[in-house]
């Protein structure tokens, strides 16, 4: 992950959460939950990066998009 891209954890009784940040704005990532087989989710939270929710399989294939947005 790019060195200006910042990480914060979050986690609640929904799931978890990696917010990302940088200059160009911020990315949550929500990480799945097994019990209904869902897909890793990125959500624009500032910054208009994410025109709609975007699922993926893997949380590599995520993180490489999440990289390309933000850096």
């Amino acid at each position: 992950m790019n060195n200006k891209i910042q990480k914060s954890y979050q986690s609640n009784a929904f799931g978890d959460r990696v917010i990302y940040t940088s200059l160009k704005g911020s990315i949550a990532l929500d990480y799945p939950c097994y019990l209904q087989y869902s897909k890793f989710e990125l959500k624009n939270l500032q910054g208009n990066l994410v025109k709609k929710n975007e699922s993926y399989g893997s949380l590599e294939v995520a993180e490489e998009r999440i990289e390309k947005l933000l850096s």
